[in-house]
């Protein structure tokens, strides 16, 4: 288990996967966890996601990331905001996130 002392978690949600990264004060990544999750094509040029596995996936890297660290040295999470295609995503109990429709990527 890696001890450092005031991590940064930064969580990214791209295109096709969900990144958590604990950097160190000197800003060096220290650990990582990282889930995909499928772009799909349901016709010709439409492209979405479906936006509880963003949810899904977000919630593995993290369990992933904190495997590797002190989780008391964690001092801020970051998370980086997709510009198109959000979702709000509702959160009922542990690892559970719904809903009503696929999310069009722009």
């Amino acid at each position: 288990m890696i001890n450092h002392k005031r991590l940064v978690i930064g969580i990214d949600c791209s295109t096709t996967a969900c990144k958590a990264i604990a950097w160190n004060q000197q800003g060096k990544a220290v650990a990582s966890g990282r889930a995909s999750y499928p772009l799909l094509q349901p016709q010709v040029n439409w492209y979405e996601q479906d936006a509880a596995q963003w949810w899904h996936s977000t919630c593995s890297a993290i369990k992933q990331l904190l495997r590797q660290i002190d989780t008391k040295q964690i001092n801020t999470f970051a998370k980086i905001k997709r510009a198109l295609g959000s979702r709000v995503i509702v959160y009922q109990n542990h690892n559970s996130g719904t809903t009503e429709s696929p999310c069009q990527i722009y």
